[in-house]
């Protein structure tokens, strides 16, 4: 048949799909080609409904079901795959630690998560950053790890307190770790020899004997400077982080690197305010700088001068000298004050000093008799010091590596008080604990 635009048309009659069943079904199951007339079947009963023919059609359904099914079971099944791979990608974690695990008893207590995010500054005034403020990027050569005391041993951590493991045997003395968190420098309290730690595998250098003052890493990691007194000479020493280069490179009680680790400004060794400060470039060198009046007590080195504390006591024309924090720059000119007076006390003197990685902030404790020590902080351009432990004493680690947050331990153990490690940013705001129990 032609229709009305040229096209043959065939038409579907139900006998052709009865045929194609036939052929399917059995012989004795077969339909008849042609309906049955009315006087093999009697007379038609219009209330009863026709039966189904569920052959055919019905598996036709089935199939369609079937494939109904599959589908929405692979596309839950994708959906779930694909949450998985964003879950895993968007939660943030700790780096693993790579050294032996801590033993689970001497592992020191951590706080709640809720307590362990930022809760107030020090003061319990300032306001708390929204968590969803991505930080800033860490600077090359800075890693996200921390260490502290605890238990008679020195811990490597990440910067929430997390991944903890003992790196070195220690009740006591001082300890400084690299930029990088790859090597601890350590000097025992009982001993006083310094040893380098490979925080990994638990390798040990020993190097030598050393004054108990915090040995200074360089920016790089890659070598270190420490002080050390052999009979009436006090030496300042630099040795590279694999044991190697020992090299006295001045005479002096205290020193500190530059930024750029090509000079160091140190404190002439039982001064007390006879001698200048001291400019040693690395490469040979050196001149004084800075007034010679001043019984310095710590230095913080910037590219074009340093900042300085001094001790609190002697006396002027009122009776008691106070201690105070100024800079002076390396020409010896630009001399000012930052702190005229500490906030406890004449007796008090300024100790601990650094700066904020990015240049903006300095560090400095004020310290006294039975370990003592309040943490402050002040604009290197000038200004109101912060206090950043005004209930607790504290005691300075090192600043994060995104070098927002300076981590420290808060408690007076020479006091019996409990300690903890903490982070807090330089300007009082942020507070969290890190670590119950930790300390310094």
């Amino acid at each position: 048949m032609v229709d009305e635009h040229g096209r043959i048309e065939r038409k579907r009659h139900v006998p052709d799909v009865v045929e194609r069943e036939n052929a399917r079904a059995p012989r004795a199951a077969r339909v008849p080609a042609a309906a049955p007339s009315a006087a093999e079947t009697g007379p038609i009963d219009p209330l009863t409904p026709d039966a189904v023919d569920v052959g055919y059609w019905g598996r036709l359904d089935t199939g369609h079901r079937k494939i109904l099914l599959l589908t929405v079971a692979a596309s839950v099944a994708a959906l779930l795959l694909v949450a998985g791979g964003l879950w895993f990608v968007l939660t943030p974690r700790e780096e693993p630690g790579t050294g032996p695990p801590p033993h689970p008893s001497a592992i020191p207590t951590e706080p709640p998560t809720s307590t362990a995010e930022a809760t107030s500054s020090a003061s319990g005034t300032a306001p708390v950053e929204p968590t969803a403020v991505p930080a800033p990027a860490a600077p090359a050569g800075r890693a996200p790890v921390i260490a502290y005391r605890a238990g008679g041993a020195i811990w490597v951590s990440g910067q929430r307190g997390a991944n903890a493991r003992t790196v070195y045997a220690s009740a006591s003395g001082v300890f400084s770790l690299s930029p990088d968190g790859l090597t601890l420098a350590a000097i025992d309290g009982g001993s006083g020899n310094l040893s380098l730690i490979d925080v990994g595998s638990g390798a040990v250098l020993a190097i030598g004997q050393a004054v108990p003052s915090r040995p200074d890493w360089a920016a790089d990691s890659s070598f270190l400077v420490y002080v050390r007194s052999t009979g009436q000479v006090t030496d300042v020493v630099t040795v590279r982080r694999n044991g190697t280069g020992q090299r006295v490179v001045a005479q002096g009680e205290f020193a500190r690197l530059t930024p750029d680790g090509i000079a160091l400004v140190v404190i002439p060794a039982g001064s007390l305010g006879t001698q200048p400060l001291s400019f040693v470039a690395l490469a040979g060198g050196q001149r004084k700088f800075g007034p010679a009046g001043a019984p310095y007590s710590a230095v913080a080195p910037s590219s074009g001068g340093t900042f300085f504390g001094t001790y609190g006591f002697g006396t002027d024309a009122t009776g008691v000298r106070p201690a105070t924090v100024g800079f002076v720059r390396y020409d010896g000119k630009g001399l000012r004050t930052l702190v005229s007076r500490p906030a406890g006390g004449e007796r008090v003197s300024f100790t601990d000093m650094c700066l904020s990685p990015d240049g903006r902030w300095l560090l400095y404790c004020e310290t006294g008799d039975d370990g003592y020590s309040r943490v402050y902080s002040v604009p290197v351009d000038g200004g109101t010091p912060v206090s950043l432990t005004p209930r607790l004493d504290g005691y300075p680690l090192r600043f994060s590596a995104d070098g927002t947050e300076l981590f420290l331990v808060e408690g007076n153990a020479v006091q019996g008080e409990p300690t903890r490690v903490s982070a807090i940013r330089p300007d009082g705001g942020g507070h969290r604990i890190v670590v119950e129990g930790g300390g310094f």
